[in-house]
């Protein structure tokens, strides 16, 4: 008793100690805050001290501090679970098993710290130098990452530009928030377009924005939007990351007729197309009548597909302990009939194959589940459109389709979950010369 007192003090104190320094640091934030909004009232580009310094930090050393406070707290709050779910096993409560799962969370946590610090020890905060300050909507977004890396790399950068709006749901203590991907665009800058400055290895970033998508906000807004850029490189030991807050805006350069060429996918030199679909998933093929055949294999993200069954297992899981409680059969339905549109969407994941075949003007696919599947054909002139649409979501990771329209209004998915809109983009482009279109 004496130990779990202990532990509640510590964490109560710990919250206590944070809302007073959150407080006075707050005000200070606000205040600068307040002072740009002031000076700046029709560039809201400049009400960051850092945009307006034209350099954005990653905030490393930031990151590290926050995930080890919040993994001290949440292992504080959940070690009382270590104390008593034993004593509720030995009376023959088998469910009390459950409450491990903090714990167990804690440990990730405490994982998720610890790789937080290493990296920052490793790399430091990496820096964001704007070229175009700010960002355009209707035009570019450019710039250097200067990442702290002075070794050489195998490989390059994976670099994804993405707007976000954070939803808040409920209220009091069933509040939560999500971050909604409005859009999404990825680039791999390869090795031989690197440069290398006083801080280390430099990455050049190039994004065309399209006029219609959504400025950054105040982040006092009831649902801010934000406007962030990412770089990742594989690495021996700790990999690169980093993250930057960005500044993207309607300006007097905005061209609300920017068009985004689907040849216009990459800063990098010239690669091997096939092979680089290849390892997506993707195969690609001459077909005996000239034409080309692109085959989107199944269980091409693994790792999303190996996430949303671990999710559906829990949820298995809850409506099993809802019936074993002896739970009205309302609340189990309910969660069956979830669960049942969850497994519909694993088997998109793990076995769901489409092939797309174009060329002499015709296009076919077949997309096959669990049987041989069904085959569609269009002749060049029923088709009315092609286009990259937003898919599937996970986490802050937006995937791609490319949707077909006819004629006769229909619309057809011939292409899912390609990893990016900068990819959709270069496959449309290669399906409508194929088609002569």
């Amino acid at each position: 008793m004496l130990g779990l007192m202990v532990i509640f003090a510590l964490a109560f104190s710990l919250v206590g100690y944070g809302l007073m320094f959150a407080a006075v640091y707050g005000s200070r934030l606000v205040a600068v805050a307040d002072k740009l909004k002031k000076g700046h009232p029709a560039e809201p580009w400049r009400w960051e001290r850092e945009w307006t310094a034209g350099r954005v930090s990653s905030g490393a050393k930031g990151t590290v501090i926050g995930a080890a406070i919040f993994a001290v707290f949440w292992n504080l709050i959940s070690a009382p679970a270590l104390f008593l779910v034993p004593t509720e096993v030995a009376d023959g409560n088998r469910l009390a098993l459950i409450a491990l799962i903090f714990p167990a969370i804690g440990l990730l946590l405490v994982g998720w710290t610890v790789r937080a610090f290493l990296r920052w020890r490793k790399f430091g905060s990496a820096t964001f130098e704007l070229t175009t300050n700010p960002g355009v909507l209707g035009g570019y977004l450019e710039g250097l990452i200067h990442t702290g890396i002075r070794g050489n790399l195998d490989e390059g950068f994976e670099v994804t530009l993405t707007c976000t709006r954070t939803v808040s749901t409920g209220s009091g203590d069933n509040r939560s928030t999500r971050d909604d991907v409005l859009w999404q665009d990825a680039a791999f800058v390869r090795r031989g377009t690197l440069g290398f400055g006083p801080e280390g290895i430099t990455v050049p970033v190039r994004f065309a924005i399209p006029f219609a998508a959504a400025p950054a906000s105040d982040p006092d807004a009831s649902q801010p939007i934000h406007w962030k850029l990412a770089a990742e490189a594989e690495m021996t030991g700790v990999d690169f990351a980093a993250e930057f807050k960005v500044p993207v805006f309607k300006t007097d350069d905005s061209d609300p007729d920017l068009e985004i060429e689907p040849a216009e996918v990459d800063q990098t030199s010239p690669h091997d197309w096939a092979a680089e679909l290849a390892t997506m998933g993707i195969e690609t093929e001459a077909t005996a009548a000239g034409g080309r055949r692109y085959v989107f294999r199944r269980a091409r993200h693994k790792g999303v597909a190996a996430g949303v069954t671990a999710f559906t297992a829990v949820w298995y899981g809850f409506i099993w302990m809802m019936v074993s409680l002896g739970a009205p059969l309302v609340f189990p339905t309910m969660f069956g009939l979830f669960a049942a549109i969850m497994v519909w969407f694993l088997l998109e994941l793990w076995v769901a194959e489409i092939s797309v075949e174009v060329g002499n003007g015709t296009l076919a696919f077949t997309k096959r589940l669990l049987g041989p599947g069904r085959s569609r054909s269009f002749m060049r002139d029923q088709i009315t459109a092609m286009r990259p649409t937003p898919g599937m979501q996970a986490n802050n990771k937006l995937y791609y389709r490319i949707e077909l329209s006819t004629r006769n209004d229909d619309e057809h998915i011939i292409a899912t979950q390609l990893d990016s809109q900068r990819l959709a983009r270069r496959l449309l482009g290669a399906l409508q010369e194929g088609l002569g279109a």
